[in-house]
């Protein structure tokens, strides 16, 4: 009885320093992507190409590529005055939490998050 409590209060102490998952993207309504509800959340929307890209593949428990990369802008869809023509990105855990897929050639709209003062941010892309 002793070494069941024990092991039930190591699980639950261990529980308590686990990562806290991140907050859902904006542009997700009921499980599905919404381009009408993330139009309208983003700061700002970006088609263009993606270059420069230097993986950082981490393993276990993060398992994930952490890449960075650059987002060569052709045409802006959502406040466009006074933007770069590129940007750089680093996929994390959550924030740029989207990983770049194993084909990153062609067009692709980004939906931003944030301005450019500080390091940009997107809530979503996908291939155009």
């Amino acid at each position: 009885m002793k070494v069941l409590f024990l092991i039930s209060c190591l699980v639950l102490c261990l529980g308590a320093y686990a990562t806290k998952p991140c907050p859902p993207s904006p542009c997700f309504v009921e499980g599905k992507f919404n381009q009408n509800v993330c139009l309208e959340k983003s700061e700002w929307v970006a088609i263009g190409r993606i270059n420069q890209i230097v993986d950082d593949q981490v393993g276990n428990p993060i398992n994930k590529n952490l890449s960075r990369f650059v987002l060569n802008i052709e045409t802006w869809k959502k406040n466009p005055h006074d933007y770069p023509d590129a940007l750089d990105f680093k996929v994390g855990w959550c924030n740029n939490s989207k990983e770049l897929p194993k084909d990153s050639k062609g067009l692709f709209i980004f939906y931003g998050k944030k301005g450019f003062d500080a390091k940009p941010e997107y809530y979503w892309f996908s291939k155009v």
